[in-house]
């Protein structure tokens, strides 16, 4: 068979730095370019980690060299958290106590799910190394020359009785219930700060949640149903949430600023069928000067969720929204927002 010097022609050199310094070159087609320098930053970016994780490299010198190799940054940028969001309109138990323990945005935000879905962090461990060998906490005496060990990790929803790496790594836990929720639960007693919930049985239709529910009904936490109220041994409302706005103004900080949001107005005298005329209705009462102009829709649609209750949900989310794994309700999410789109297009006055 002749050589094909055509086909020669679409081959290119490259140079690859090797760990140990050495350098080799290697002929790639051009086609494969991209695919090859994709897969060469994949498995720099592997390497790094594993250094990190065998203690040889600490997190920053794995990201500098990451950045050098232009195959970084390894762990997440956490950004647009030093503000607090208007589009944070309820929040859940763990951003209020967080909110109450810190008084830091960035504290906030850690446990709203858009912001710390899928990011990455370099999480501090208990143990200790010096080079050579493994320390635990309660070793004593350690060499002075000891450093903390880290892993990569991604981040997970939290639980106000569980501790939780933070977005800097650090292994955190909140207050005690004991120490703030009688103060709390009295603020939602008077009706000084509203909540919101999904409405359990033919009993509790609304969204809303009376004042008066929290002096008769008891509260308790679950992994299934998050936040909620009891009464007589049963449940009435689950995965309850706080109005934000409500929550600054209880428990104020003048040092903190909050990023304000644009609000779409309701249009008056429109006529709906009687399902979506019951989803307006119930987002006009939660939001009376407009519809927050979230962005992006995901973020509105994950909004609108924690405030409609299950039986207005329930066209797309037969068995409820566990608010876990997207990946897993990509269908029913995209569904829900070509609805919720439809829906505004005659309900807002500009979308």
């Amino acid at each position: 068979m002749p050589f094909d010097f055509q086909q020669m022609n679409r081959l290119t050199s490259q140079r690859h730095l090797l760990p140990n310094g050495d350098i080799v070159g290697l002929v790639v087609p051009v086609e494969n370019t991209k695919e090859y320098y994709l897969g060469i930053a994949a498995q720099h970016r592997e390497l790094l980690i594993e250094r990190v994780n065998s203690n040889e490299l600490t997190p920053d010198e794995a990201e500098a060299e990451a950045k050098d190799m232009r195959s970084g940054p390894l762990a997440s940028l956490i950004l647009g958290c030093d503000e607090l969001n208007a589009d944070m309109t309820f929040w859940t138990l763990e951003m209020t106590a967080a909110w109450i323990k810190a008084k830091r945005p960035e504290a906030v935000h850690r446990h709203y799910r858009p912001s710390f879905l899928d990011k990455w962090v370099w999480e501090k461990l208990a143990t200790y190394h010096d080079g050579s060998r493994i320390y635990l906490p309660w070793e004593k005496p350690m060499p002075a020359n000891v450093r903390p060990c880290y892993a990569l990790r991604r981040l997970k929803k939290t639980r106000i009785d569980e501790s939780y790496v933070d977005f800097d790594g650090e292994t955190k836990v909140f207050k005690k219930m004991a120490e703030f929720m009688p103060k709390l639960k009295a603020h939602l007693e008077s009706g000084e700060i509203f909540s919101v919930g999904q409405p359990i049985g033919p009993d509790y239709q609304s969204s809303q949640i009376e004042p008066g529910l929290w002096v008769i009904a008891h509260f308790g936490i679950s992994d299934a149903d998050g936040l909620f109220l009891s009464l007589n041994d049963k449940t009435i409302y689950r995965d309850i949430r706080f109005k934000s706005t409500h929550v600054l103004k209880m428990y104020p900080d003048a040092r903190v600023r909050t990023r304000p949001t644009a609000h779409l107005p309701w249009r008056k005298g429109i006529e709906l069928d009687e399902k979506k005329a019951k989803i307006v209705n119930t987002l006009m009462e939660c939001y009376p000067d407009g519809l927050p102009d979230w962005r992006p829709k995901k973020v509105r649609d994950f909004e609108l969720r924690s405030v409609l209750p299950a039986p207005l949900l329930a066209q797309w989310y037969p068995d409820g929204v566990i608010e876990v794994d997207d990946n897993a309700l990509e269908k029913p999410h995209n569904a829900f927002q070509k609805a919720m789109d439809r829906i505004f297009s005659s309900a807002l006055l500009s979308n």
